[in-house]
């Protein structure tokens, strides 16, 4: 039970039914949630000064990049957090299902990290790769015609990038900088720690980030510096950032799952 529920939770949560999603979280998610949820109704709604939106538009978007995988990871693909956000097995269970054959995408990802000081052996494993893979059995049962109707127009992700919610960080940091005044170095940071997020993985969306943060915020030492370096420069966000201590509240000692709740426990 524990384990759905969450799964509910965090799927409920990306598709911004709050409400909702607050009764089924972990008790430990629970504050720093609400913290989410009230930073990122002030950044949306636009009677509140763009001041106070930027502000909260920021911590928002730094929430969903640090507890990105407990607050709206998927299960499985992209982020598979029940693998704690590792290389799982099936992206998509539906195709799964729905017998979709895999053994070209299994090979393709074979070849993509192939040793070429080692061709014989990987042409071995091709070869083995498609022999082995096979279709599931019959017992797991294919879906309905409703489940494949509210697969296509439901289970859409903002973006199909591994780790996902990274790029819905960026996105609500890129939101929240356009309401910050130019020659800042708030906004410099902004636009540096948040393209960071998406570097190394994206480096063309990241991009824009750093000719924003450039181009705007020219006459600031952080811009300055990645002018210079012509790229990111490096920052201590990761350190530094904690939720918590608005919060007045202890950081969980916790993994990617978290321990049930009391209600769920068995005995």
């Amino acid at each position: 039970p524990y384990t759905l529920r969450y799964i509910t939770a965090r799927r409920l949560a990306r598709d911004r039914f709050f409400k909702d999603a607050r009764g089924l979280f972990p008790e430990d998610l629970v504050p720093v949630f609400d913290l989410y949820v009230k930073n990122y109704r002030i950044f949306r709604d636009p009677s509140n000064p763009e001041p106070e939106r930027a502000e909260a538009g920021w911590l928002a978007a730094q929430i969903h990049r640090f507890y990105g995988m407990e607050l709206f990871g998927t299960e499985l693909g992209p982020d598979h957090t029940c693998y704690q956000g590792d290389f799982g097995g099936w992206s998509d269970l539906m195709e799964f299902r729905l017998r979709i054959d895999q053994p070209d995408r299994i090979m393709a990802a074979t070849r993509h990290y192939r040793n070429p000081k080692n061709d014989d052996a990987n042409r071995e494993s091709w070869r083995w790769t498609r022999e082995e893979a096979k279709p599931p059995p019959e017992v797991i049962p294919a879906p309905t015609p409703g489940e494949i109707w509210r697969h296509r127009n439901y289970a859409k992700l903002p973006n199909v990038y591994r780790w996902h919610y990274r790029h819905v960080a960026a996105d609500l940091a890129w939101e929240a900088s356009l309401l910050m005044p130019g020659e800042s170095e708030k906004t410099a940071q902004v636009l540096n720690i948040a393209g960071s997020w998406i570097k190394a993985n994206h480096p063309p969306q990241a991009d824009v980030f750093y000719k924003s943060m450039v181009r705007r915020n020219r006459s600031t030492a952080t811009a300055r510096h990645a002018d210079d370096s012509r790229w990111f420069v490096a920052h201590d966000w990761w350190s530094t950032f904690n939720p918590w201590k608005d919060l007045w509240l202890p950081k969980p000692d916790r993994d990617f799952q978290s321990p049930p709740r009391k209600e769920d426990a068995t005995p």
